[in-house]
């Protein structure tokens, strides 16, 4: 593209510039099964720098756009995630695939409202392993909330804001089978 401009309106120069177009991360979050896994949080952080969190679709499919040149860490799940692969946009490859499979045990629960009968949807569920936030998943209409790809450990599990007023619970996932 050229750009032009006027020195002390006398006169002119042109200069030549190319403009880079940004980079695309995208892939497929399957489950073990090659099950598309939706609405599940996909983390793209750049070296001491910025983080874009996008969810993947119903289909399992997760893009993010306009990036920099430079490398980046991909992670599953909240904060350092489940899983994760570093990846770097250059000139030469300025569009990644980063896929991932995820295998391990589910944690499945149903959240009702206080009257304990009434399922309460659209309710987040925070599954935390110490004070480390790993993934969140979200109540359907029927209550029921599903966190997959969980290797084997001792989880707390809450509804609602993490840290707020709602109970707890510690689930332990003994295998990853």
């Amino acid at each position: 593209q050229d750009l032009s401009y006027t020195l002390a309106s006398v006169s002119s120069e042109t200069i030549t510039a190319t403009l880079l177009t940004g980079g695309v991360i995208q892939g497929t979050v399957t489950d073990g099964g090659n099950t598309a896994i939706s609405n599940m949080a996909v983390n793209v952080f750049a070296a001491g720098s910025f983080g874009i969190q996008a969810d993947t679709q119903a289909n399992g499919t997760y893009s993010v756009t306009d990036l920099p040149l430079g490398t980046y860490v991909v992670s599953v799940g909240n904060n350092g995630g489940l899983q994760r692969q570093t990846v770097t946009i250059d000139a030469a490859h300025l569009q990644r695939t980063v896929n991932f499979q995820m295998s391990g045990g589910s944690i499945t629960g149903t959240i009702l409202e206080a009257d304990g009968v009434t399922p309460a949807a659209n309710v987040m569920v925070s599954m935390m392993q110490g004070s480390n936030l790993l993934v969140t998943a979200t109540t359907d209409d029927t209550g029921i909330y599903r966190i997959r790809s969980v290797a084997p450990g001792v989880y707390t599990v809450q509804a609602g804001q993490v840290g707020g007023i709602t109970p707890t619970g510690t689930v332990t996932v003994v295998n990853s089978s």
